[in-house]
């Protein structure tokens, strides 16, 4: 079965165990929907965009930067850095941010791997 046509109560049971399974539910439900109208169920053609991908990703309903950045590191293998609250405490704790903020923790830690990534001849 399609999930865009899942019921939200029964999705909801099979996912509560993450707590909150009516509310992840339903945006599960309306952003498989939105994929469905907008890009005919076909992901691929929006992982495939590069640079663009990202913010393509988060007009998704009920898709933010850290489930973009796993989308797009785990799926389309990009590099991008998922972020959660546990990696923004550790880095503002070791002083690699002054700022608690999804994309300051992000862009700092990308730009440290891009300076110990090796260059190609």
């Amino acid at each position: 079965m399609s999930i865009s046509r899942a019921e939200v109560e029964k999705l909801s049971k099979l996912i509560s165990a993450g707590e909150l399974g009516t509310i992840k539910a339903k945006r599960i439900v309306n952003a498989a929907k939105y994929i469905l109208e907008k890009y005919r169920g076909n992901l691929w053609n929006v992982l495939k965009l590069g640079v663009k991908a990202r913010s393509e990703l988060m007009k998704i309903p009920g898709v933010g930067p850290k489930t973009a950045d796993i989308l797009l590191l785990m799926v389309a293998d990009k590099p991008t850095i998922p972020v959660d609250a546990h990696i923004i405490r550790v880095t503002y704790r070791l002083g690699l941010v002054n700022r608690k903020d999804y994309e300051t923790v992000r862009k700092v830690l990308m730009d440290s791997i891009n300076r110990f990534r090796p260059r190609s001849l």
